[in-house]
């Protein structure tokens, strides 16, 4: 995100609660295998806070920040998906 007429990284932060810690980290640990779509271009942290996951992202410009968070949200609708099929067995 530097170079010629770079400007400040624009960023937004996306926090997702679950009924449990143990349920929020196995999102956690499912989302971190998938890198970032264009990793020059866009960042995304992921973390833990009580029983929310919170995901950080900060990109060069706002398409690359949106296609970061269109990703991450396609993904995580497919976590949530299966947390709640599996939930229990997922929390264990």
């Amino acid at each position: 995100m530097d170079g010629p007429g770079a400007t400040e990284p624009l960023s937004a932060t996306l926090s997702v609660a679950f009924l449990t810690a143990a349920h929020a980290e196995v999102a956690r640990a499912a989302l971190a295998v998938d890198a970032e779509l264009s990793p020059e271009r866009s960042t995304r942290a992921l973390a833990v806070e009580g029983a929310a996951l919170v995901a950080r992202f900060a990109a060069a410009d706002a398409r690359a920040l949106r296609v970061a968070v269109s990703a991450h949200c396609d993904m995580l609708g497919v976590v949530l998906r299966a947390l709640r099929d599996f939930g229990d067995e997922a929390g264990a």
